[in-house]
């Protein structure tokens, strides 16, 4: 007896139900306008809040900083904030008359800050301070080796606001050999390129730790890996200095206060007494980069250091001496000079 023949199989496929697609001529109506607009402008305004980034274009991006909100970059706008980054901001620069400290005092009026200034020298401090906005510029002579008018100092830094930067800028760098230098000349090495800094760090510190913000930057040297022989002393204080930095660093750091060093390249003048021209050669000479050393160029890696841009950065070095900081060699450096 044959089998029964199995059930044919239905060759057409089961569709789900037809789904009507609303007319797009009533999605955009002309009510929608309103909204549409109402949302580019929210996203315009969350663009460019505060601590957001903002994209200007596929390759590159801006910060707004933490303090102020910033347009996108590239902007007209975006450049004159840069160029004001710290418009009014009190600023201490120790060692004002100096070479160094003239460049620096310089850069930052341009940059809209307010100066207190300071130098053991009353003359040539008035005479630094001559092209500067008087309106927005206080001087003090000092002697930092004076704890009195190191106090008078803090205390005048400190009234009203308290400051938004401190440079401790001033040093000695005496050109003596190391079994020559008597205790007088090592303890006044020490007072002003150590001990002095120490004071102002914990006397403006607090000012900035109640305030919840600042920038301290300890200008030292690579002489603090380096040891030159008519320099040690100086190298010394240089190297304690850097690790004060990062002991400050730690101490201050919860109140939002950040504490960093830089190091300058060798800069004629910013010695204590003229160096025989030997020793200062070759020193110049272990940069790596051919172009000479330019105090604009430290001036940049300070005023990066104190701005919104270098927000996160704390308990560093920043070196702007040209890669000296790297080339162990006497004499002319690792690279071929035309």
């Amino acid at each position: 007896m044959a089998a029964p023949a199995a059930p044919a199989r239905s060759t057409s496929r089961r569709r789900s139900p037809a789904v009507a697609l609303p007319d797009s001529s009533r999605i955009w109506s002309a009510s929608c306008v309103p909204v549409l607009l109402h949302m580019l402008d929210t996203r315009r305004k969350r663009r460019q809040a505060p601590g957001r980034r903002c994209r200007a274009s596929s390759w590159s991006w801006c910060y707004s900083g933490r303090h102020r909100a910033a347009p996108c970059c590239g902007s007209a706008q975006a450049e004159g904030q840069r160029a004001m980054r710290f418009e009014s901001r009190k600023v201490v620069i120790t060692g004002a008359a100096g070479v160094y400290g003239r460049a620096l005092a310089a850069a930052f009026a341009a940059e809209g800050a307010t100066l207190v200034l300071t130098d053991r020298d009353p003359a040539a401090l008035a005479a630094a301070s001559a092209s500067l906005p008087a309106a927005r510029v206080t001087l003090h002579a000092t002697d930092l080796r004076d704890d009195a008018a190191l106090d008078l100092l803090v205390a005048a830094a400190n009234q009203g606001e308290a400051p938004h930067v401190l440079v401790n800028n001033a040093g000695l760098y005496p050109f003596i050999p190391l079994m020559d230098a008597t205790p007088e000349e090592y303890d006044r090495i020490m007072d002003v390129n150590l001990r002095a800094p120490f004071r102002l760090m914990q006397g403006i510190g607090r000012a900035m730790a109640a305030a919840g913000r600042g920038s301290i930057v300890n200008v030292t040297s690579s002489a603090a890996d380096v040891i030159r022989g008519n320099g040690v002393p100086y190298g010394a204080s240089k190297c304690a200095l850097e690790y004060l930095t990062r002991a400050f660093a730690i101490e201050l750091g919860p109140n939002g206060v950040r504490v960093n060093s830089a190091r300058p390249g060798f800069a004629e003048g910013s010695a204590e007494v003229r160096m025989p021209e030997g020793y200062a050669t070759a020193i110049r000479a272990r940069a790596l980069l051919p172009h000479p050393n330019r105090p604009e160029d430290f001036c940049a890696a300070v005023m990066f250091l104190c701005s919104d841009e270098a927000a996160f950065i704390t308990g560093s070095v920043m070196d702007a001496g040209g890669g000296g900081h790297i080339n162990r060699r006497d004499g002319a450096s690792t690279r071929a000079r035309s």
